[in-house]
């Protein structure tokens, strides 16, 4: 927090927060915070709401591991999708970036993450 020493302690620790975000560099951090403390506390509670119930309504697809708030997700539960083809993606990105395109038409089984000996994760 010694970077963030011109801004009060509460909005210090909000930056912070951000700058804890994948991709989100001191700069945006600050952007999003001063643009959050701008907007209506109904926006800002609507906001809070939405990032709490993601947390913990959203788990995995008992079927592909992909992002769901049912047990099973919409793709799986697609009787059109072939059966014949699974797609095996490193995560729900790479998925939701193959669904996008509107080409594969079959199931999927996403791995939740890469496997990279050399960086430790087995």
């Amino acid at each position: 927090l010694s970077v963030l020493s011109g801004f009060t302690r509460p909005l210090a620790r909000l930056i912070d927060q951000f700058e804890r975000l994948p991709g989100i560099g001191p700069r945006t951090a600050q952007r999003l915070a001063l643009h959050l403390l701008r907007q209506p506390e109904e926006q800002i509670r609507s906001f809070a709401d939405a990032l709490l119930a993601a947390r913990t309504q959203v788990g995995q697809c008992q079927t592909c591991f992909h992002l769901s708030a049912d047990s099973v997700c919409d793709i799986c539960r697609n009787e059109e999708r072939s059966n014949g083809q699974i797609c095996v993606v490193a995560d729900s990105r790479d998925l939701l970036a193959l669904e996008r395109t509107r080409e594969f038409s079959g199931r999927y089984h996403v791995l939740g993450g890469l496997i990279s000996p050399m960086d430790g994760i087995g």
